[in-house]
């Protein structure tokens, strides 16, 4: 399978084959997306399109079975719990609670929910998650324009779960938040001893970091874009990180203090034992470190594919972009 990941900056794609007990990356790249590059957004859709016809081309993944995915803040996420029913009472039970609990109709979403592991015998946790029908539209057509075979949509937040289950070694069996950081939001999800627990969208990207680069220099966003990522010169125009990161990221740091208040408070978790970032934002420097003093959690780096093999010219530095696309080609099971 093929996972395609098309973020708001970058799309990314990759082209994973299981060897035996072992999975092998044959293909996978990252391009700009060029919409967040247009001004006129008329123009979008094409251009999109012949850009995912440009890097299928590159990694040989043309016509092949696509495995795609949504995240960001239009995901909508709710939890639920209710005494053991059959499958058929769940399902009524779940649509009345859904309902009550939305300010759109059940009609306008496509949706799905997943069993959570029980937390105690006789209840059962739900999660229920839904996405906008015009926003799968757009990325199906997309998809289809680009001359693919989509064969599942799922969302961002699964499939990196997914790619962690698969490649975050002894880390798995620990109580750990996942941030996958991208351009203008943050995938959350929360995995104690291998199970999925919580997930949450927040709006916070590396695209907030370069703002407050910008507002406090008073300087063009391209030009903030470009220090962002020359650490080697922040010395020499006294551009203090660690206020800049403490500027633009309360959002997020607040997200997380409730997430991990949340899930405690529910008995998914008993504690966080370490913090795992990736995404394109993970790139700025001490991003983890100002993250783990902040909330007092062991904070790293995380990128899925170092200890892989890969076949042909894919950089191993780029595998803090890839974690959806990765998850997504390694998945198979019931998504939205």
């Amino acid at each position: 399978m093929i996972g395609l990941d098309i973020g708001t900056k970058n799309i990314k794609i990759c082209r994973v084959e299981q060897n035996d007990a072992a999975y092998n990356i044959v293909a996978a790249a990252v391009t700009a997306n060029p919409e967040s590059n247009i001004p006129n957004e008329n123009k979008g859709h094409q251009f999109i399109v012949n850009k995912l016809k440009s890097i299928c081309k590159e990694t040989g993944c043309s016509k092949k079975q696509i495995i795609s995915s949504i995240g960001g803040t239009n995901l909508i996420v709710r939890y639920f719990s209710f005494p053991l029913l059959s499958e058929e009472e769940l399902k009524g039970a779940l649509q009345i609670e859904v309902q009550q609990s939305l300010t759109v109709s059940l009609d306008t979403l496509y949706n799905d929910f997943n069993l959570l592991p029980q937390l105690e015998k006789n209840k059962l946790d739900v999660m229920f998650v839904a996405v906008p029908k015009n926003i799968i539209d757009d990325n199906t057509k997309i998809i289809s324009d680009a001359g693919l075979d989509l064969n599942i949509m799922d969302i961002d937040n699964l499939a990196l779960t997914n790619c962690f289950l698969v490649f975050g070694g002894e880390a798995v069996s620990e109580s750990v938040i996942l941030l996958d950081i991208g351009h203008t939001y943050t995938n959350i999800s929360v995995i104690e001893n291998g199970k999925l627990r919580f997930i949450k969208n927040v709006k916070f990207g590396g695209k907030d970091i370069s703002d407050a680069i910008a507002d406090a220099y008073g300087i063009p966003y391209e030009m903030a874009e470009i220090i962002k990522k020359k650490p080697d010169r922040w010395d020499e125009i006294g551009l203090n990180i660690r206020s800049i990161l403490q500027k633009s990221m309360p959002n997020l740091l607040e997200t997380i203090y409730r997430t991990i208040e949340y899930c405690i408070n529910k008995d998914a978790v008993l504690n966080i034992d370490k913090i795992l970032i990736t995404g394109g934002a993970s790139y700025t420097k001490n991003i983890d470190k100002f993250i783990g003093d902040v909330l007092d959690i062991p904070t790293l780096i995380w990128n899925p594919i170092a200890d892989l093999e890969i076949q042909g010219n894919s950089k191993k530095e780029l595998g803090r972009f890839l974690g959806v696309a990765l998850g997504l080609a390694l998945r198979y099971g019931k998504t939205i």
